[in-house]
Order: C-alpha cells, then structure tokens, then sequence
C-alpha cells in the first residue's frame, strides 16, 4: 500500500520553516512573509540538499557519467534516510498508480533540483531518465545529446511548483523541440500560486503534488504541536491577503523595521529595498 504524505516530513526535515509570529522572514524581493520552503531538504535534511547541490554543480557538465554519480549518492540517502525513501516511494507510487506505467515513456527533471528525485523515481519505475538543462538541452542516462523523442510521453518530478515558469518557459517547451509531450508533473510541494492552471494551459495534463501550501495544512501543523497560535494566525492571514497581512504587520509593529536595520548586511540591504520602494505603501497610511 502507498505511503501516505506525512507533514511531519516538512517540519522534520526543515522542507517548511515557519517564522516566530513576530519576527516574518525576509525575502529576497524586500518582502516578508511567515514561512520558508526548501522542498530539496526532504533528501535528507538542509545539510546533505547542500551537499548534493555542490555535487550537482561540481558533476553537471561531465554528461558521460553524470546519470551514475547523481544516482549513486541519491540511492545512499534513500537507504540512510526514511524521510527521502518515503517521498520517492510516493513519487513514484502516484505515478504508477494515478497515471499509469503504460501510459509513461520516460521521467524527466529540470536543472538543478528536480535532480534531487528524478534519477531515482526513473530507476524505482524502470524509466529512462532525462535531464533537462536550463538552455533547454538535453541529455540522457548515457549522457548523449537528445535531439529527437518524437511522440515520446514524459512525465516530470519537481521539488517545488510556484507559477510554473520553469517549466512554461523551458522545460515543456525543450520536450516539444524535441516532439514529446510532457502528460504530466509531480511535485514536492505545490504553492498554489497559479501553477497547476498554467500547466494544464500548456497542455500538462495530469499535475500531482505531495503537499499544498493552504490551510489545511496549517491546521495539521497547529494540532500537531509543529507551530503555535501566533504562527498559525500569521500564516493564516497571510495565506488570505499576502500584501494586506504583511502591511497590517509593519503598521502594528513599527520596531520590526528599526531593529533589521541594525541586522547584518544581507537584511539591510533588504530592508532598504523594502522601504525605498515602497513596497507595502506604508507612504499612503
């Protein structure tokens, strides 16, 4: 039988971070908001993601025995650590289960950390994997240079689905260069920030993710002890009205700005963006 999605895997392994209720993180855009996703430390914690993105950097570019390396330090973490095994087996379970083995041709992934889950589905589903760059080339298991797949129907694993752009921009339209058709993507994590539709207008048919970012999850997280009251009330506002939550935050807490502005430079600089472009209209109230 299926593994079934544990929120304890996120929390456990770092995946989601939820800021204290008076403290929001900052984002990179000078924004703020009440949590943090890092869908690729679901292999095996935040240290080894850090671990295989160097690997993955440091290997990418050797095509001939990328597959190999990648597959190799992926099946050691899938035999040390139960988390990672868990979320590959229910990849690969919905994928065999909800769209059916017959109807797969080969898994795909997109550079770099659909890397983290890719190598492996492919071997645990007998698939051949392919490895899809950010200049929409593409390689094989044998590292060779794909240039034809001509009817060929691809399904691809993500860590995390936000808007979609990587795969609307890149990754389906490398797989069509190429005459396939990606039927469908499964993802870690889905932000529900309009992905799945953006998707299924590019023609994804099926689009599968182990977690959603909404309330009921957050309501899971709250009765399991992972986040207390405040958290859930921030995280709840924010889910509601992203812009409005985060505004009614700085105007209630005037201090949260004063005291990052006395944070290191990284958060500073971030503060600065927050202010000198006014990006919650502070300027209007």
């Amino acid at each position: 039988m299926p593994i079934k999605p544990n929120i304890s895997w996120l929390f456990d392994t770092k995946a989601l971070k939820i800021a204290p209720a008076d403290k929001p993180f900052w984002y990179t855009s000078g924004l703020i908001g009440p949590y943090y996703i890092n869908t690729q430390f679901l292999c095996g914690g935040e240290s080894k993601a850090v671990e295989l993105l160097a690997l993955i950097d440091a290997e990418q570019d050797k095509h001939e025995t990328f597959h190999s390396v990648m597959l190799s330090a992926l099946e050691a973490v899938y035999i040390d650590h139960q988390i990672y095994h868990d979320v590959i087996d229910s990849m690969a379970a919905a994928i065999r289960d909800q769209i059916g083995l017959d109807q797969v041709d080969y898994i795909s992934g997109g550079q770099r950390r659909d890397w983290f889950f890719a190598p492996l589905i492919g071997k645990r589903l007998g698939k051949p994997v392919l490895y899809i760059y950010n200049d929409m080339s593409m390689y094989d298991e044998a590292g060779k240079s794909v240039e034809k797949l001509d009817g060929a129907r691809v399904v691809n694993t993500a860590d995390l689905l936000t808007v979609g752009s990587s795969y609307t921009k890149k990754w389906i339209p490398a797989l069509m260069q190429r005459g396939a058709r990606m039927i469908a993507s499964v993802n870690g994590v889905d932000r529900l920030q309009g992905g799945m539709d953006n998707l299924k207008t590019a023609g994804v048919e099926t689009v599968i993710s182990l977690f959603s970012v909404q309330l009921s999850l957050f309501d899971q997280a709250l009765s399991r002890g992972y986040i207390d009251q405040g958290q859930y009330d921030l995280v709840k506002s924010y889910l509601s009205d992203p812009f409005a939550s985060m505004r009614s935050f700085l105007v209630a807490h005037p201090e949260f700005l004063a005291t990052a502005q006395q944070a290191d430079e990284k958060t500073k600089a971030r503060v600065e963006k927050l202010i000198s472009e006014d990006l919650y209209k502070l300027k209007d109230r």
